[in-house]
Protein backbone atom coordinates (compact mmCIF):
# COMPACT_ATOMS: atom_id res chain seq x y z
CA UNK A 1 0.00 0.00 0.00
CA UNK A 2 2.81 2.33 0.91
CA UNK A 3 4.73 1.68 -2.33
CA UNK A 4 1.60 2.32 -4.40
CA UNK A 5 1.22 5.73 -2.76
CA UNK A 6 4.90 6.57 -3.38
CA UNK A 7 4.59 5.54 -7.02
CA UNK A 8 1.51 7.73 -7.46
CA UNK A 9 3.28 10.69 -5.80
CA UNK A 10 6.36 10.13 -7.95
CA UNK A 11 4.27 10.03 -11.15
CA UNK A 12 2.46 13.21 -10.07
CA UNK A 13 5.80 15.00 -9.48
CA UNK A 14 7.11 13.86 -12.88
CA UNK A 15 3.89 14.99 -14.59
CA UNK A 16 4.04 18.39 -12.86
CA UNK A 17 7.70 18.87 -13.73
CA UNK A 18 7.05 17.84 -17.35
CA UNK A 19 4.21 20.33 -17.60
CA UNK A 20 6.32 23.21 -16.30
CA UNK A 21 9.28 22.30 -18.53
CA UNK A 22 6.98 22.22 -21.57
CA UNK A 23 5.38 25.53 -20.53
CA UNK A 24 8.80 27.17 -20.10
CA UNK A 25 10.02 25.80 -23.45
CA UNK A 26 6.90 27.14 -25.19
CA UNK A 27 7.30 30.53 -23.52
CA UNK A 28 10.98 30.68 -24.60
CA UNK A 29 10.15 29.78 -28.19
CA UNK A 30 7.28 32.31 -28.27
CA UNK A 31 9.53 35.09 -26.98
CA UNK A 32 12.13 34.44 -29.67
CA UNK A 33 9.69 33.79 -32.53
CA UNK A 34 7.55 36.86 -31.88
CA UNK A 35 10.38 39.33 -31.18
CA UNK A 36 10.76 41.73 -34.11
CA UNK A 37 12.72 44.34 -32.17
CA UNK A 38 15.59 46.08 -33.96
CA UNK A 39 18.15 44.26 -31.82
CA UNK A 40 16.51 40.88 -32.57
CA UNK A 41 16.63 41.51 -36.33
CA UNK A 42 20.10 43.06 -36.38
CA UNK A 43 22.84 40.92 -37.88
CA UNK A 44 24.51 39.97 -41.13
CA UNK A 45 22.35 38.84 -44.05
CA UNK A 46 23.58 37.41 -47.35
CA UNK A 47 22.08 37.26 -50.83
CA UNK A 48 23.39 35.26 -53.79
CA UNK A 49 21.69 35.02 -57.16
CA UNK A 50 21.90 35.92 -60.84
CA UNK A 51 25.67 36.44 -60.62
CA UNK A 52 25.31 38.91 -57.74
CA UNK A 53 26.35 38.58 -54.11
CA UNK A 54 25.36 40.99 -51.38
CA UNK A 55 26.23 41.24 -47.72
CA UNK A 56 23.85 43.37 -45.66
CA UNK A 57 24.70 44.27 -42.06
CA UNK A 58 21.69 45.54 -40.13
CA UNK A 59 22.59 47.34 -36.92
CA UNK A 60 20.30 47.78 -33.93
CA UNK A 61 20.72 51.58 -34.16
CA UNK A 62 18.63 51.38 -37.37
CA UNK A 63 21.56 51.83 -39.75
CA UNK A 64 22.87 49.38 -42.33
CA UNK A 65 26.01 48.72 -44.31
CA UNK A 66 25.66 46.90 -47.63
CA UNK A 67 28.19 45.43 -50.00
CA UNK A 68 27.16 44.25 -53.49
CA UNK A 69 29.46 42.45 -55.93
CA UNK A 70 28.45 42.23 -59.60
CA UNK A 71 30.87 40.77 -62.17
CA UNK A 72 33.81 41.25 -59.80
CA UNK A 73 33.01 44.92 -59.10
CA UNK A 74 32.11 45.73 -55.50
CA UNK A 75 29.97 48.68 -54.38
CA UNK A 76 29.16 49.66 -50.81
CA UNK A 77 26.43 51.76 -49.23
CA UNK A 78 25.41 52.97 -45.80
CA UNK A 79 21.88 53.99 -44.91
CA UNK A 80 19.00 53.48 -42.52
CA UNK A 81 16.31 50.85 -42.07
CA UNK A 82 12.97 51.10 -40.32
CA UNK A 83 10.45 48.52 -39.26
CA UNK A 84 6.87 48.99 -40.37
CA UNK A 85 4.17 46.99 -38.67
CA UNK A 86 5.20 43.73 -37.06
CA UNK A 87 7.58 42.32 -39.66
CA UNK A 88 7.81 44.93 -42.43
CA UNK A 89 10.99 46.82 -43.20
CA UNK A 90 11.92 49.84 -45.34
CA UNK A 91 15.42 50.71 -46.48
CA UNK A 92 16.56 54.25 -47.26
CA UNK A 93 17.38 55.25 -50.83
CA UNK A 94 21.06 54.37 -50.31
CA UNK A 95 20.17 50.65 -50.46
CA UNK A 96 21.83 49.03 -53.48
CA UNK A 97 19.61 47.13 -55.89
CA UNK A 98 19.84 43.36 -56.11
CA UNK A 99 18.21 41.39 -58.96
CA UNK A 100 14.45 41.27 -58.62
CA UNK A 101 14.07 43.95 -55.94
CA UNK A 102 11.65 46.77 -56.67
CA UNK A 103 11.20 50.16 -55.01
CA UNK A 104 7.87 51.41 -53.71
CA UNK A 105 7.23 53.52 -56.81
CA UNK A 106 8.12 50.59 -59.09
CA UNK A 107 5.71 48.37 -57.18
CA UNK A 108 2.76 50.73 -56.80
CA UNK A 109 3.40 53.66 -59.15
CA UNK A 110 3.92 57.29 -58.27
CA UNK A 111 1.89 58.15 -55.18
CA UNK A 112 2.93 61.26 -53.32
CA UNK A 113 6.22 62.30 -54.89
CA UNK A 114 8.14 61.85 -51.64
CA UNK A 115 11.66 60.49 -51.38
CA UNK A 116 10.27 57.39 -49.62
CA UNK A 117 8.75 56.35 -52.96
CA UNK A 118 12.25 55.33 -54.05
CA UNK A 119 12.92 53.11 -51.02
CA UNK A 120 13.18 49.33 -51.13
CA UNK A 121 10.95 47.45 -48.76
CA UNK A 122 10.22 43.92 -47.64
CA UNK A 123 9.47 41.79 -44.62
CA UNK A 124 11.07 39.38 -42.17
CA UNK A 125 9.61 35.88 -42.00
CA UNK A 126 9.88 34.12 -38.67
CA UNK A 127 8.49 30.65 -38.16
CA UNK A 128 10.02 28.36 -35.54
CA UNK A 129 13.35 30.03 -36.12
CA UNK A 130 15.74 32.45 -34.60
CA UNK A 131 17.34 33.38 -37.93
CA UNK A 132 14.63 34.90 -40.11
CA UNK A 133 15.03 35.37 -43.85
CA UNK A 134 14.55 38.89 -45.21
CA UNK A 135 12.29 39.00 -48.29
CA UNK A 136 12.33 42.03 -50.58
CA UNK A 137 9.21 42.74 -52.60
CA UNK A 138 9.09 42.15 -56.33
CA UNK A 139 6.57 43.41 -58.86
CA UNK A 140 4.02 40.83 -59.95
CA UNK A 141 5.37 38.01 -57.78
CA UNK A 142 4.82 36.90 -54.24
CA UNK A 143 8.49 36.71 -53.38
CA UNK A 144 11.48 38.67 -54.56
CA UNK A 145 15.11 38.27 -53.56
CA UNK A 146 15.78 36.69 -50.18
CA UNK A 147 18.59 37.58 -47.78
CA UNK A 148 19.45 34.85 -45.28
CA UNK A 149 20.75 35.69 -41.82
CA UNK A 150 24.23 34.31 -41.23
CA UNK A 151 25.20 32.56 -38.06
CA UNK A 152 28.83 33.60 -38.32
CA UNK A 153 30.32 36.64 -40.02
Amino acid sequence: MRTDRRQVERKARIASLSFFVALFAFWGWWYVASNYDYSALAGTYAFRGDGVTSKLVLKSDQTFHQQVTIDGRTSTADGTWHRSGEAGVNFSIEFLRVPGAKTFVEEFGKRYGSIEDNEFFGYFEKFLGIYPPLHLYRVGELQGPVFHKQLFR
